[in-house]
Parts: C-alpha cells; structure tokens; sequence
C-alpha cells in the first residue's frame, strides 16, 4: 500500500482538528491483503483508520465500541479531507491528479493477462 504523502498531510492536519490531543497513529508496513495494494499502484491513496471499534478487524471479536467515533468523527474527517483537496480553486486535487502513478491503468490490467 502506498499511502499519498498529500493525502496522508491533509489528513493528519483534519485528524488534529478533529481529535485535538489525540496522537496520530502512522502503522507499519504490513503482511496483509488489500484492494487498496492494487488501488494505490495506479491513482493515490489514503488508507485511515478510524477509532471507535476494539477486536480484530474481519474477525468474530470485532464490536463497534463507540458509534459517534467509528461514524460520525470519521465521516466528518473524510469530508473535511474533500473540502480541503478542492479548496482554493481545487489546486490540492489538481496536485493529487498530477501524482504520477507506480503504474498506469494499461500496465495495471496487463499484468493480468
């Protein structure tokens, strides 16, 4: 998973806003699997996680623990994450569209043919 570093700072700015005193957590690279691997190999990215839940994700001991954090402070997140990127004539996303992918849609499908 490649993460946009532009994504990743408007992020962590919104996260601040909306969670004042609370540590932004960067995870490690990781063994698992996700769509996202493939996503983020042609277009930029952002995989957050949102608070609120305890247990393992996919698995029987997974609970929502906090509603108001896991959908209502992650959606507000999200929206302020798409207010900024197309703030100020849209030049955050103009940015985000110059980004040049690890591959392009072609070479993508390719690699499965």
């Amino acid at each position: 998973m490649r993460q946009s570093p532009l994504l990743l700072d408007i992020h962590k700015s919104n996260f601040a806003q909306v969670a004042p005193g609370v540590p932004f957590a960067e995870l490690p690279h990781r063994g698992s699997s996700t769509d996202m691997g493939d996503i983020s190999s042609i277009m930029p990215a952002l995989h957050p996680y949102s608070g609120g839940a305890a247990g393992t994700p996919h698995e029987d001991d997974f609970v929502i623990t906090d509603p108001e954090a896991a959908y209502v402070t992650s959606a507000k997140l999200l929206a302020l994450d798409t207010i900024d990127l197309l703030w100020g004539d849209g030049c955050d996303a103009r940015a985000l569209a110059a980004d040049k992918p690890l591959l392009t849609r072609d070479a993508y499908r390719r690699r499965f043919d």
